[in-house]
């Protein structure tokens, strides 16, 4: 099978699912990625390993400011799409791409719902991106969904697939409680933006004098750093087993909203993996992780919660074989054997579209 796989992010940001599921891909279908581009905007990531194709569809920056620039961007997208048809199926991540789709396309459309498209817009776009979603969810031959929540809300009932997110297990730290110290480091790697709740860190800091907070990566806010909320900026991935060695505990502080609510988070898979305290706030899709994370609900739990971890040298909830059986049960690789198995049954002709009967939960 030719696949003709759009991602709706550059190839060298964040590493994450679109990337990774396309390199899985490529193991048992002809995959050629087509990644947009836009010049001059420095690479997040230098170190991505590239797909065996990939085709960079390259847009001019600015088009919201300078309207020929989005009618080239739009020549340039709408003349890479006229290859479609050479291909047996388009693998879409974004609701966008549905228009990308020509009328009399034959071949399967395959739609990665990983996100809640509709809440991460404007309030103006938003019933935009909502209708093309839907036109999506109807034409697509094959819908799989990396949570609960958006099979339930986003797609409604339609028939998918539940492909969570993963972790590439190539190693682990042991889990290990902390000594006492006179500051403890509480940190945070990933994308900081709008969700993030600054102000349970702040709350916090005026309880604990002995705790100190250190964030990791892309920054989308207006939040500069203050006293003990630290920035320490983009990290390569292979390098944040060291950068965060000291740390005695690993948080993810968001504010939960419907954005957050459809998130199977990367990062909690990931803090697991390096053997930290991990603490988050609770929403129904992450119940599971309970006993590997510590949960809180508002900033008087948190409050709560930080007593008694301080108390304890922020010991993990899990012991080094919790941790081992978990990382292997939730690798990428056990996700991509369900999609395999879905695309190879597909091309062989033992399912249609239409005929997939129950999802798969």
């Amino acid at each position: 099978m030719k696949i003709m796989y759009l991602t709706h992010v550059n190839w060298f940001w964040i590493f994450q699912r679109p990337q990774i599921l396309a390199l899985f891909l490529e193991r048992d279908f002809e995959v050629t990625v087509y990644s947009k581009q836009v010049l001059f905007k420095p690479r997040l990531s230098k170190n991505n390993k590239r797909p065996m194709r990939l085709k960079r569809i390259i847009q001019l920056p600015k088009e919201n400011h300078i309207i020929v620039f989005k009618h080239i961007n739009k020549w340039i997208v709408d003349r890479t799409m006229n290859k479609m048809h050479l291909y047996d199926a388009v693998w879409i991540c974004h609701p966008t791409q549905y228009v990308n789709i020509p009328e009399d396309y034959h071949g399967l459309v395959i739609y990665d719902c990983m996100d809640n498209h509709g809440a991460l817009v404007s309030e103006e776009n938003k019933p935009i991106i909502r209708t093309l979603e839907d036109k999506l969810i109807e034409r697509a031959d094959v819908i799989f969904a990396s949570s609960n929540y958006l099979q339930d809300q986003v797609l409604a009932g339609k028939a998918s697939f539940l492909v969570r997110n993963g972790y590439n297990y190539i190693e682990s730290f042991p889990p290990v409680a902390t000594n006492k110290k006179k500051t403890y480091n509480i940190g945070y790697f990933g994308t900081i933006s709008a969700w993030f709740d600054f102000d349970l860190l702040r709350s916090s800091l005026e309880l604990f004098e002995n705790v100190q907070y250190r964030l990791i990566g892309p920054n989308d806010t207006s939040f500069s750093g203050e006293e003990k909320i630290t920035l320490e900026g983009v990290v390569q991935h292979s390098e944040l087993g060291n950068a965060i060695k000291d740390y005695d505990a690993l948080i993810m502080p968001f504010v939960v909203n419907d954005i957050i609510l459809a998130v199977d988070p990367v990062k909690l898979y990931e803090y697991i993996s390096f053997g930290k305290c991990v603490i988050s706030v609770w929403y129904p899709e992450i119940d599971r992780f309970d006993p590997y994370v510590y949960f809180y609900r508002d900033s008087y739990e948190y409050a709560e919660l930080l007593t008694e971890l301080v108390r304890n040298g922020f010991k993990p909830k899990y012991n080094e074989t919790q941790q081992i059986e978990f990382l292997q049960e939730n690798t990428w690789e056990a996700r991509y054997k369900t999609i395999r198995r879905i695309l190879k049954d597909m091309e062989s002709g033992k399912e249609s579209k239409g005929k997939f009967g129950e999802s798969m939960k």
